[in-house]
């Protein structure tokens, strides 16, 4: 079947900084890459151009930032800029989900995508982000917000 193009558009996405370490033990049995604690961050912001219906994500991912597991120290900050297409034609509430869930969860599967990558080439093998409980991390986010 065909496949409809969401009126969710990705225009841009960039890497602003990319820092990883191996954190080696002296048994490499020791190491459960599964097991290592994942923290993320993330902005969502707008333009003060009421006219410009773009909205860039700003995402922090960081992998065992403590080091209370064997594997891969990693920290990761990238932004997407995303619109929604000019020709759809979709409620607010629709276009705010579209903004505010979806494009956290493709930036994320976009970070996913590039931390294997460079993880296949580091000493500890291929790395792969496991599945992110995007409801959560955003109730987490949403009441992290009200409280300040």
């Amino acid at each position: 079947m065909e496949a409809k193009n969401s009126p969710l558009r990705l225009l841009d996405f960039t890497i602003f900084s990319s820092k990883i370490e191996s954190y080696l033990p002296e048994n490499p049995e020791d190491i459960n890459l599964n097991a290592l604690p994942i923290n993320i961050d993330f902005e969502r912001l707008s333009s003060d151009d009421p006219e410009d219906n773009s909205k860039m994500i700003k995402i922090q991912i960081k992998i065992n930032p403590s080091k209370k597991k064997y594997g891969y120290v990693m920290s990761f900050e990238a932004g997407g800029i995303f619109d929604i297409a000019p020709s759809s034609n979709i409620n607010k509430e629709i276009k705010n989900n579209l903004l505010g869930i979806s494009a956290v969860s493709i930036m994320i599967s976009q970070l996913r995508v590039y931390i294997q990558n460079i993880t296949s080439y580091s000493t500890c093998g291929t790395y792969l982000l496991p599945p992110i409980d995007i409801n959560d991390l955003i109730e987490k986010k949403v009441k992290s917000e009200k409280k300040h």
